[in-house]
């Protein structure tokens, strides 16, 4: 053997075209720069695995996030039924002042939000882009009521709440007196 035979691959095996247009033929420098592209895209290829998968599209704006948080508050129970849809499409129509129509399109675009989104960050980084923080306690308490609109809360709502109060900067204090005014409005606990 001379030196470089080694190098050579099957015709089946190596791309029909060399680097710069130089195609294989039985020269030995064709097929070493074709062994070298079929590298070079093996490499690529393996590459490409460990590539982030693109982002999925947040949240449309901050009402659209707070309607999926609020989307989120009501299937935190394992139920999002007609009474929890219906007071989410009042308290957003309260809150930004919409027509029947357009706050059930807003809580449409929530529940997609809602599901669309990989976690609570991307949502409550729309949120406490349009929101004033002064606000934020306000979200909570609508929160608060999706999540007793059944009459009792549960432990799964909670936690959303606690998780959201974290990212949303709500201190604790806030966050239970909120609680506590929302559960006396609706004669809840």
């Amino acid at each position: 053997g001379r030196a470089g035979q080694g190098l050579r691959t099957r015709s089946s095996a190596v791309p029909s075209g060399g680097r710069g247009g130089i195609p294989h033929g039985g020269q030995r420098g064709g097929r070493i720069l074709a062994a070298g592209d079929y590298i070079c895209a093996m490499f690529d290829r393996i590459a490409s695995l460990f590539a982030p998968a693109a982002a999925p599209r947040p949240a449309h704006d901050g009402r659209e996030a707070l309607a999926a948080v609020l989307v989120r508050a009501a299937e935190a129970d394992g139920t999002f039924d007609a009474d929890e849809r219906a007071l989410i499409e009042a308290l957003l129509a309260r809150r930004y002042g919409l027509g029947a129509d357009a706050a059930r399109a807003l809580v449409s675009a929530g529940e997609a939000a809602a599901h669309r989104a990989p976690d609570l960050v991307s949502l409550t980084r729309a949120i406490k882009d349009s929101v004033p923080h002064a606000e934020r306690i306000a979200v909570i308490e609508a929160v608060w009521e999706v999540a007793y609109a059944d009459g009792a809360r549960c432990h799964t709502e909670a936690a959303l709440v606690r998780k959201l109060c974290g990212l949303l900067y709500v201190e604790d204090r806030d966050a239970g007196l909120a609680r506590q005014r929302v559960a006396r409005r609706m004669g809840a606990e």
